[in-house]
């Protein structure tokens, strides 16, 4: 089995977003049809299923619906004839808010033992190949990432969350190690078993959006964009981040008479707030700052030079 980019990049969506615990068949279920065009692609090219192979069927929120309109519709959007629609059903425990699924199902012992087989080869491959190391993220991206942006805090990050602790660590070898974007591996600490990846900062997000790294999941792909698009302000140089933050911490201290806590800083200068927690920490290693807890609610930190 030929190992490029695209195929790497449906493994990595699989092992985010497929039945990993399926052992006849390969299936996912999505609601991006973008993400469902090329997981049906996939699936032709590189285990050669027919169409008619593969059963497709169309998870509706509403309860009230006409099977026949919606196989159409979905068929256009699908880019395939109304007869390879397997069938049209109701979610199960569907919500009025709930969006429609479309959910891929291909049987095929064969097909899932070569791709179970592909996975440590792959993976080892990544390791020293920083295209198909991009390509893997993009994969896992597009099942585990999301991209998020509050525009109050002008706080933006791009998370990927997931109980592998194991898969976490990789994923976080390949961002820092292989491609070089700046990540962090935390422990979740109100969701138990769950680990989690963070990226933030102008020059990592934007990196992010030049890599097209949600290439295969248009919804995210869009937010990723806005968000890179959001930055309106020049970052400091690099090398003079440090003095930056000292100055600044030091001319509000001195004007609003008070010790800051991260966000109030990060407001006030109009900086990502996770970027200026990091830093903030980093100085106050170094000595360069101090800081003490809060003794309100909450209890945040507070910092002053």
């Amino acid at each position: 089995m030929k190992i490029d980019e695209d195929f790497v990049k449906g493994v990595a969506y699989y092992i985010g977003d497929g039945r990993m615990t399926a052992p006849r068949s390969l299936s996912t279920v999505n609601q991006d049809i973008e993400t469902i065009k090329f997981f049906i692609k996939w699936l032709q090219i590189y285990f050669k299923f027919n169409l008619q192979n593969i059963k497709i069927k169309i998870l509706i929120a509403q309860p009230l619906f006409n099977e026949s309109i919606l196989k159409k519709i979905f068929s256009k959007k699908l880019g395939i004839k109304y007869k390879e629609i397997h069938s049209v059903k109701q979610k199960y425990k569907s919500k009025p808010y709930h969006s429609d699924l479309v959910e891929i199902w291909a049987n095929n012992v064969l097909a899932r033992r070569n791709f179970d087989k592909s996975i440590p080869l792959v993976k080892k491959r990544c390791l020293k190949n920083k295209k198909l190391a991009i390509a893997y993220v993009k994969g896992i991206m597009a099942a585990e990432g999301s991209p998020k942006y509050h525009k109050k805090s002008g706080s933006r990050n791009v998370h990927l969350k997931m109980k592998d602790k194991k898969e976490i660590k990789y994923i976080g070898n390949l961002l820092n190690d292989v491609i070089g974007i700046k990540s962090n591996i935390l422990k979740v600490k109100s969701e138990e078993g769950m680990w989690l990846i963070t990226i933030s900062g102008i020059e990592e997000i934007k990196r992010l959006n030049e890599l097209n790294i949600f290439e295969i999941e248009s919804r995210k792909r869009n937010r990723l964009r806005e968000m890179s698009k959001s930055y309106k302000r020049a970052q400091v140089k690099k090398g003079y981040v440090e003095d930056h933050y000292i100055t600044k911490l030091k001319f509000y201290n001195k004007k609003l008479k008070k010790r800051l806590t991260a966000p109030e800083l990060s407001k006030l200068i109009k900086r990502d707030r996770t970027r200026t927690i990091n830093v903030l920490r980093t100085l106050e290693k170094k000595g360069l700052i101090k800081s003490k807890r809060k003794s309100s609610r909450g209890r945040a930190f507070e910092f002053w030079v």
